[in-house]
């Protein structure tokens, strides 16, 4: 059996109340800290890793990239949700790439 795990990246300089919305936001001390945390807590190998080209999310993977070398890594276009509200979904596409929904 196949398991998808969900990880949020660390935090970064926009988390940390930077405003930001590009694609250049790093990630802070803290935030490598907790990839690595991330990265250790694996109980297996994972076959592929797939992050936005996002910085503060290839850094987050990039740390278990580090650990799991025969990992795959994929960059895909993946949106960032901005603020979700009942009337609309507001969705920033880095890539100029229309939402899916």
């Amino acid at each position: 059996m196949k398991y998808v795990r969900l990880i949020r990246h660390g935090e970064s300089a926009a988390n940390s109340g930077e405003g930001t919305r590009d694609l250049a936001s790093i990630l802070l001390a803290i935030g490598l800290k907790q990839a690595q945390m991330v990265a250790n807590s694996h109980t297996s190998a994972p076959d592929l890793i797939i992050a936005s080209p996002f910085l503060r999310t290839q850094a987050t993977a990039l740390v278990t990239t580090a650990i799991y070398l025969n990992a795959a890594f994929e960059t895909l276009p993946v949106h960032e949700l901005v603020r979700l509200s009942i009337s609309a979904l507001e969705l920033h596409a880095p890539l100029g790439l229309a939402p899916r929904i």
